[in-house]
C-alpha cells in the first residue's frame, strides 16, 4: 500500500504577491497625501476665517465707540474733512504685525444739501486684507 502525501499544486497561490503589495502601498500613499493636502487646506481656511472675524470684531468695536458719541464735525466745505478719529498701527494676535486701525468721519451728502448726516467708517487692515464697517449718524 502506498501512501499519498497531501501536496499543494505548484501553481496555486496563497496571500499577496510582491507586485500586489507594492500597488496597495502606492494607493495607500496617494490617499495619505491627498488627505494631508485636504487637511492643510481646511486648516488654513479656518485660520483665515478666524483672522477675518477678529479684524471684523475690532473694526465694529471701534465703530461703536464713535457712533455712540458722534464727533463734532467741522463746517461742511472747510478743511479738516475727512476727519480722522483714530489711526493706529500695532501688532494684534492672530492678525500679525502692522495691523492698521482707522476711523474716519465724512459728510454723507454734498455740502449743498441741508442734511448734516455724518458717515463714520472704521477699517482694520492686516496682511493686505481690509475689513470695514460703516454707520451714519446725525
Amino acid at each position: 500500500m502506498t501512501s499519498h502525501a497531501l501536496s499543494h499544486p505548484k501553481d496555486s497561490q496563497s496571500g499577496f504577491s510582491v507586485i500586489e503589495l507594492l500597488i496597495a502601498i502606492f494607493f495607500a500613499s496617494v490617499a495619505l497625501v491627498v488627505f494631508y493636502q485636504l487637511f492643510s487646506t481646511t486648516t488654513e481656511a479656518s485660520n483665515d476665517a478666524q483672522r477675518f472675524a477678529k479684524a471684523s470684531d475690532i473694526a465694529y468695536g471701534n465703530l461703536q465707540k464713535f457712533t455712540k458719541k458722534p464727533p463734532s464735525m467741522p463746517v461742511c466745505g472747510t478743511s479738516g474733512l475727512p476727519m480722522t478719529l483714530l489711526s493706529t498701527s500695532s501688532t494684534i494676535e492672530p492678525l500679525g504685525p502692522k495691523v492698521v486701525q482707522a476711523v474716519v468721519a465724512t459728510y454723507a451728502f454734498p455740502c449743498s444739501q441741508p442734511v448734516n448726516v455724518v458717515k463714520i467708517e472704521s477699517t482694520v487692515t492686516y496682511r493686505g486684507i481690509k475689513v470695514s464697517h460703516a454707520s451714519f449718524v446725525n
